[in-house]
């Protein structure tokens, strides 16, 4: 679950306990998504409604990357703190846009802040799906990797 106090924006449910497909639904539609890339990561976001690309983000192992919509919008990110999977989410403009925050506490949720003048843009769900589920992916990672040493 992914809310901001008591308002839910989005359930994300993995499709296989293994893997990377995954099924988003929010009040603003259902997506999939999927991992892919190794050395230069990335999420493909689809509607599953018409089975279509809708976006992909693109990230930087270290400090960020850029999540980019099939209409040309663009919105860049940055890691706010490396280890305790918090981002900050800005539009073309350098206006701020919304920050998300993994809960430590809980496995798979997390907090978000959506700023005022964000409110209204058509692809604000979407851009806090994308990163809940990158943050989820790598959060699964790194115990992944911490168990196996």
């Amino acid at each position: 679950m992914l809310s901001s106090g008591e308002q839910l924006y989005a359930v994300l449910r993995w499709q296989q306990f293994f893997g990377s497909l995954a099924k988003a639904n929010s009040s603003e539609g259902t997506y999939t998504l999927k991992r892919g890339g190794f050395l230069n990561p990335f999420v493909s976001i689809r509607d599953a409604t018409f089975d279509a690309d809708f976006a992909v983000l693109r990230m930087n192992l270290f400090s960020g990357g850029t999540l980019e919509f099939v209409d040309g919008r663009r919105f860049t990110f940055t890691r706010l703190r490396f280890w305790n999977y918090e981002w900050s989410f800005k539009d073309e403009n350098g206006g701020p846009v919304c920050s998300i925050r993994k809960r430590a506490s809980f496995k798979h949720s997390g907090d978000v802040v959506v700023f005022p003048n964000a409110t209204r843009d058509k692809h604000l769900m979407v851009a806090i799906i994308a990163a809940w589920y990158a943050m989820v992916m790598a959060s699964e990672e790194a115990a992944a990797v911490a168990a196996s040493a």
